[in-house]
């Protein structure tokens, strides 16, 4: 039993990327070329494709997605670029908005950042919008009329909103 065990243990050594090949990609990546303001009530997140054809096709097992983790639908966002500077943010560039009709878009709801055709083009415009900065969700209109921007944000221009 002990030598099946060691074997097992050996081959996964042997080839760690079958050993990791479900687990989810880490939504708070420090290395990511986004980041995910904690109070932001849209975020950063990875989906299950739960689709074999389209695992293969993308060479992924998740979709990376915007979530809506707060209660209340969301009416209009907008993406930006930020700096982090200690627990604060400089938001250097805000560059996409989009109203959502329909009644908004719901707790847990997701949805492609930027391309819904092809997920993997997102990194590539993310890093090309916010070179030396990162993606983020800068501000959140409600459909109650309440909204949520980048709190404490240093260098905040109002007209960005």
């Amino acid at each position: 039993m002990k030598s099946i065990i060691l074997s097992f243990i050996i081959f996964l050594l042997a080839f760690p990327c079958l050993a990791q090949r479900d687990e989810k990609p880490d939504k708070n990546d420090p290395n990511g070329w986004w980041v995910n303001i904690p109070s932001a009530p849209v975020i950063f997140d990875f989906k299950p494709i739960k689709n074999v054809l389209l695992e293969s096709m993308y060479k992924r097992k998740y979709w990376f997605k915007l979530r809506n983790h707060s209660a209340k639908s969301i009416s209009i966002y907008w993406l930006g670029c930020v700096i982090q500077e200690g627990n604060n943010f400089k938001v250097t560039k805000r560059f996409y908005g989009s109203s959502i009709s329909d009644g908004g878009y719901g707790h847990n709801f997701t949805w492609s950042a930027f391309d819904a055709s092809d997920p993997a083009k997102d990194e590539a415009i993310g890093k090309a919008t916010c070179k030396d900065s990162k993606v983020t969700v800068v501000k959140v209109s409600f459909i109650d009329g309440t909204s949520w921007a980048v709190p404490y944000a240093k260098s905040f221009v109002q007209s960005l909103y």
